[in-house]
């Protein structure tokens, strides 16, 4: 028995295509010529937009193109002549490990198998610069931070009394600021303005620079002290371990005390005084990094002699 046939050929990313009134016999096996089928290209994307904007995190999205089923992205620094490459699947994509306060540019095109739309037009986006919250005492006591000390950083400010509570070190340099290595642990004390009441000290440092101290590994409880001025507080000297996924660059620390209650991170108006400083954090030292530094190294003395012995040849 013989049928005449319509056959469809079908491929993703390709036009479909009906080869019409084939003859074909119950049972029978017929080999057809090839059928070369074209491919589609898929559309640039559009009404692309920038969500979810933080100092460095960031969501782009974009339209859904015709006849793509997926997307090539590149973005930069804007400025940059240098692109960065990804890809997605799905008509949005989320940046991580930006860098806050800067500019993006970024373009997407559209992927069929071998086919690309072409990149769509640049758009911008600019992450947050950090702004961290108002926090300070006030000067009506002594009681407040007399001495910080953290890696290199050494900062005395016995006076309590003239700064309404609230200093802020964050721009100076020397011992009002150090440099602190990922993955690393540094020392921290800090000595307290007491008299003759029990007062309680808090650190805090922003390790993922996102403008807040809420993480629980960014909270220290320095303890208390409750005699006597420049007095060490009973938990220091503290261990503060940098993360090994911490925010290269410079961050807030914030050190405060209080009088009877222990101070938040973002109070207002208490006995005490609050202390803002920057410190800076450098990426932990990988393999690569080592080896670049081996030009560091001396060897003494230079020159060095060789001495040989004749004693193995007799």
């Amino acid at each position: 028995v013989y049928k005449r046939q319509d056959i469809l050929f079908e491929a993703d990313c390709y036009q479909p295509f009906t080869l019409t009134g084939q003859t074909i016999a119950d049972g029978t096996r017929v080999v057809l010529a090839d059928v070369l089928l074209t491919p589609i290209s898929p559309t640039v994307p559009n009404s692309l937009s920038a969500t979810s904007i933080t100092s460095t995190t960031a969501t782009i999205e974009w339209s859904v193109v015709t006849s793509g089923n997926s997307y090539d992205i590149r973005y930069k620094v804007s400025g940059s002549p240098t692109w960065i490459n990804t890809t997605s699947t799905t008509t949005s994509l989320d940046f991580t490990g930006l860098t806050l306060g800067t500019t993006y540019e970024y373009q997407v095109q559209g992927t069929c198998g071998a086919s690309v739309s072409g990149y769509s037009s640049t758009e911008t986006f600019t992450t947050l610069a950090v702004s961290y919250c108002l926090s300070n005492g006030d000067n009506s006591f002594d009681t407040g931070v007399t001495r910080v000390q953290f890696a290199d950083l050494d900062k005395i400010d016995t006076d309590n009394t003239n700064d309404d509570g609230y200093d802020d070190f964050t721009a100076e340099g020397g011992t009002s600021t150090t440099t602190v290595i990922q993955d690393s642990t540094y020392s921290l004390n800090v000595r307290i303005d007491t008299v003759s009441y029990s007062t309680f000290a808090y650190a805090w440092i922003d390790f993922n620079g996102d403008g807040d101290f809420d993480e629980a590994n960014e909270i220290f409880n320095l303890g208390s002290a409750s005699s006597g001025g420049n007095a060490l507080t009973s938990n220091s000297p503290i261990d503060v371990e940098i993360p090994i996924d911490a925010v290269v660059g410079p961050t807030r620390m914030r050190i405060a005390a209080r009088y009877n209650l222990v101070p938040g991170s973002c109070q207002i108006g208490y006995d005490g005084e609050v202390e803002d400083y920057t410190i800076t954090i450098e990426a932990v030292l990988g393999v690569e990094n080592e080896v670049e530094q081996l030009d560091r190294i001396n060897v003494y003395p230079n020159p060095c002699l060789l001495y040989t012995s004749d004693a193995a040849d007799e």
